[in-house]
């Protein structure tokens, strides 16, 4: 789905993206138990809501979060990016969503938006509805990988560039990963990939869960701390900044009912 350079890496070995991988509803979300995965207990770790502190550094993203706005669908999170502050980045799309915020998150460079390490892991944002992925630095930084549920295991996929510097039409992330063919580069490993009943450009395929290189929630509060003891207004920290200081995070799951990718 990333129209670039990238999917030549993705192609030398195996790709998955959520445009091009899972995304997951609440019914499809299960409690975590311990595992060999990066981090403390899964289910020990979230960040209250009550205890939220907006560090300095993230005062500038105040504004987008002022905004939030439902995202039930990827038609629906184009019209809220739309209505954000322009110009809109990875950061500030991120500080708006809707709280608590569910997470997943994966070392795995198998991707076409691959981690930049465990530090810098993929990072799925998991809503009733749809998923979000995004990256804190390296070659898919710039985007957002996007899954709408459509059946308990297969999702519409789409992607947004950012920044965002004025308002896109509402098929934008589905124009940006359609080929000439009438295809997407989802579909070379999303299996069984078919054209959306009445969504134009739009293309439903198999969702993939990682199993693999799990990074859990106290890694990803420890970077954020580790940003905040730096005051560090990098990109990467400010999406870290935009993850934790606007409300509630969670250790999220996709249910076991998704198809695994290494």
């Amino acid at each position: 789905m990333l129209a670039d350079h990238r999917w030549t890496v993705a192609f030398s070995g195996v790709m998955a993206s959520v445009a091009c991988s899972s995304s997951t509803t609440s019914s499809q979300l299960r409690d975590t138990t311990p595992d060999e995965t990066t981090g403390a207990d899964a289910g020990s770790s979230s960040s209250d809501a009550g205890t939220t502190i907006l560090h300095p550094e993230a005062t500038t993203l105040t504004k987008c979060a002022a905004k939030p706005g439902g995202i039930e669908s990827i038609v629906r999170l184009v019209e809220h990016v739309n209505a954000l502050p322009a110009p809109v980045d990875v950061p500030c799309l991120i500080a708006s969503l809707p709280r608590p915020l569910a997470l997943v998150a994966t070392s795995n460079t198998l991707s076409a938006q691959p981690a930049a390490s465990v530090k810098s892991p993929r990072v799925f944002m998991l809503f009733d509805k749809l998923v979000v992925s995004v990256v804190p630095e390296g070659s898919g930084a710039p985007f957002a990988e996007l899954g709408e549920w459509v059946t308990p295991t297969r999702t519409l996929k789409g992607e947004l560039a950012f920044p965002v510097e004025q308002a896109l039409p509402t098929e934008t992330p589905f124009v940006r990963i359609e080929q000439s063919n009438h295809t997407t580069p989802c579909g070379v490993c999303h299996r069984n990939e078919a054209t959306h009943e009445s969504i134009a450009h739009g293309y439903v395929s198999s969702a993939f869960r990682p199993i693999n290189g799990l990074v859990k929630l106290p890694a990803l509060e420890a970077e954020h701390a580790a940003c905040a003891h730096a005051a560090d207004t990098s990109t990467r920290c400010m999406m870290f900044h935009a993850i934790f200081d606007f409300g509630e995070v969670t250790q999220g799951a996709f249910s076991a009912e998704v198809e695994s990718f290494p």
